[in-house]
């Protein structure tokens, strides 16, 4: 659910919305609220598969989240800054 949320949201957020933080802060409070909602139905699912590569691989997603979000936001900017057509 968490790589899912990263694909489809973050570079659309870093891209549409106005500010970079608050679209970094609003896919932060994405990713708080689908974490704990992931976690809990992998901890239902099978105790045993909340080890340390659980965490390990989903801070490596929120990170490529936080990525796909600046990237978002820098052709956001880029756009913005490029000369109109004549």
């Amino acid at each position: 659910m968490e790589l899912i949320a990263a694909i489809l949201f973050a570079l659309p957020l870093g891209y549409y919305v106005r500010t970079r933080r608050r679209a970094l802060t609003i896919y932060l409070l994405l990713w708080a609220t689908v974490f704990p909602v992931q976690t809990l139905a992998v901890h239902s699912d099978n105790p045993e598969d909340l080890g340390v590569m659980y965490f390990v691989v989903n801070a490596v997603i929120l990170a490529a989240g936080l990525g796909l979000n600046t990237v978002g936001a820098r052709l956001r900017e880029r756009r913005r800054a490029a000369p109109e057509w004549p």
